[in-house]
């Protein structure tokens, strides 16, 4: 057994510490991360339920920075990252049973059909915005904001579908516009180049 050292000895043991560690690792992989703020309340609490004796703050109920610069220290394997967004629907339909269903579906249908290569495409589709990146511009230094005149069709996205076969035949892009009232002049085009509903 070590001599413990002047009064500055950790809150958790190495066991309590793996514990948090795992806990930790168990909420990002469920997409619901812990912010800094959240981690020191959860070390507090866990300090108070547990009757481990610790010099974190009371009034505040939360551990310090000391604590927190000294765990993540001690335990590498965590970092403080910036997250990205995932919406719910991802999150959840992202699973092994939906995953195995997206699989399993197109190989009944090759067993069944047994589709040529050329019946057989790839489609992936992508958003581009109408409005164009500004460049910088000379203006006077006491104007606080430069105004620029943009389309009418601010943060509208047009929609562009690719598809190709897997013996390397490619359709045309296919491009959605986003209107309400479809303007006659668009209409007129070689046949069934145009669709507008």
């Amino acid at each position: 057994m070590k001599p413990k050292l002047g009064r500055f000895t950790h809150t958790f043991s190495e066991q309590y510490g793996q514990v948090v560690v795992e806990h930790v690792k168990d909420l990002s992989n469920r997409c619901m991360p812990l912010m800094k703020k959240e981690f020191l309340k959860l070390a507090y609490d866990l300090a108070e339920e547990m009757k481990i004796p610790h010099r974190f703050n009371k009034e505040k109920g939360s551990a310090g920075k000391h604590f927190y610069y000294d765990f993540m220290r001690r335990h590498s394997d965590i970092s403080l990252r910036t997250p990205e967004s995932t919406s719910m629907m991802r999150a959840v339909g992202f699973n092994k049973p939906e995953v195995d269903l997206f699989y399993d579906n197109p190989k009944k249908l090759m067993t069944q059909y047994k589709f040529p290569p050329s019946r057989i495409y790839n489609c992936d589709e992508t958003g581009v915005s109408c409005v164009h990146r500004h460049q910088k511009v000379l203006a006077p230094k006491s104007i606080r904001q430069v105004g620029k005149l943009k389309s009418a069709e601010r943060g509208k996205n047009i929609t562009v579908l690719f598809c190709m076969s897997v013996n390397g035949h490619y359709i045309p892009p296919f491009f959605h516009f986003p209107r309400q009232r479809m303007n006659e002049r668009r209409r007129r085009s070689p046949a069934k180049m145009v669709d507008a509903q």
